[in-house]
């Protein structure tokens, strides 16, 4: 038996997760003719492969012909719901996710909140909570809290994207350059998912500003993302919508400081006892700008279970296995 996992968009961590999945193999085409590929492979995969399980992953209409080949069929499938789109999804776009969802056998999603609103949006239930497996998060080392540097670097967001609101990051960061100047130095990654006005927004801070910023626009894989998530002390992640973050996943594990929003799916890791800093999104901005300017009492926290928790809970051979039962 073989699995087909289809993919119209790459991400790195679903790619990890499936290629660790033994009998899936990724079928992956963007643009408007993998429409016409998929369906085709589908068709094929059908006749000539019998035994042949699907899986379509972040649903879109490029999948429609395929699904309602299948349908025709009496043929099952699965669906994996990830990053946020889909809180937005409305219109001809809406329904047709709305249609693939509703006649998959199963779908994947990961948090329970993501699960409880699309319960809600689309009106159906068959879902299971099912967190992606995080590439390298075991071999990623535990923060050395007694290694001192010059500075302590504040990670601004994890890319460039309009849904990490950089500009309110900015706007608390102003309020907070007294304290953050001498001690703390800022980097923005913006290697992936860039927006113009976020670029221009970045560097004008970077020339204005007394604190030290460095904007980085590489790409980081494997080793070199370890380093880079290592050379971190603090992650502020607030963006607008989320399931689970990969990136602050790799900062909790080695017991750094998280700021985030308590509007964000992360009931999860609090129930679990992984410790992270909430804010609310009133008064965000001012919260912030609190929180940032009391980082020195704040980096006192007890944060050393946070890393046995999360290996216990969404570490590879337990998240491996979970997603084998799932899409066989």
């Amino acid at each position: 038996m073989i699995v087909y996992s289809y993919m119209t968009m790459m991400h790195p961590v679903v790619r990890y997760t499936l290629d660790e999945c033994a009998n899936v193999k990724v079928i992956y085409m963007k643009g408007y003719l993998s429409i016409a590929y998929i369906f085709f492979h589908v068709i094929f995969a059908c006749f000539f492969r019998k035994s042949s399980r699907f899986n379509f992953q972040y649903p879109n209409y490029r999948y429609l012909p395929a699904v309602l080949f299948l349908k025709i069929m009496r043929k099952e499938y699965s669906v994996s719901l990830w990053g946020s789109d889909y809180y937005k999804s409305k219109g001809w776009r809406g329904r047709i996710v709305s249609f693939i969802l509703k006649n998959a056998k199963k779908i994947s999603i990961a948090t329970n909140e993501s699960k409880e609103y699309v319960v809600l949006k689309f009106g159906f239930c068959n879902l299971v909570v099912l967190p992606f497996l995080i590439p390298n998060l075991e071999n990623i080392s535990k923060s050395e809290n007694g290694k001192e540097k010059r500075k302590k670097t504040i990670l601004c967001g994890t890319n460039g994207s309009p849904n990490q609101q950089l500009d309110i990051i900015i706007s608390a960061l102003k309020k907070s350059e007294d304290f953050l100047k001498d001690q703390y130095k800022l980097i923005f990654h913006l290697a992936y998912g860039g927006d113009e006005d976020n670029f221009t927004r970045v560097n004008e801070f970077a020339k204005e500003t007394r604190i030290e910023v460095e904007v980085v626009e590489d790409y980081f894989y494997r080793d070199d993302l370890i380093v880079f998530r290592e050379s971190i002390d603090i992650l502020v992640q607030i963006q607008k919508t989320d399931q689970l973050s990969a990136a602050m996943f790799e900062h909790l594990v080695q017991n750094k400081l998280v700021i985030t929003g308590s509007w964000l799916p992360y009931s999860v890791l609090r129930e679990m006892g992984v410790k992270f800093i909430s804010l609310s999104e009133v008064n965000l901005v001012e919260d912030l700008s609190y929180t940032l300017s009391t980082l020195d009492s704040l980096r006192k926290w007890d944060l050393g279970r946070n890393r046995d928790i999360i290996l216990s809970e969404f570490g590879r051979s337990t998240s491996k296995e979970k997603w084998h039962n799932f899409l066989t």
